[in-house]
């Protein structure tokens, strides 16, 4: 998997940007997040980073508490960065 340099500030504060973490950086835990939501939250993100050569790539659901968002190449869809979202809590961790 490769990372470009506009991919660090993704890596610093999550996809799921700061909105979703509650006082003093603890995560809520009351959430419901969709699949929609992590796209949605996924495509704000590439489009801060303003690099045209990244989209969103497959988001889905891979268990009731777990959503798996992609991060892909516009010309052949190359993975860049895959992440796993709790749609309880909005914790996200990248994974490898």
């Amino acid at each position: 998997m490769m990372m470009g340099s506009g991919m660090a500030g993704m890596m610093g504060s999550g996809p799921m940007g700061s909105g979703m973490m509650g006082q003093h950086g603890q995560s809520q835990t009351n959430m419901n997040l969709s699949v929609d939501d992590v796209r949605s939250s996924v495509e704000r993100s590439i489009a801060m980073m303003g690099n045209p050569r990244l989209k969103p790539g497959k988001v889905v659901a891979s268990t009731p508490e777990i959503i798996i968002a992609d991060i892909v190449t516009v010309d052949k869809e190359g993975l860049v960065q895959r992440f796993e979202v709790n749609r309880h809590t909005g914790s996200w961790r990248q994974v490898p």
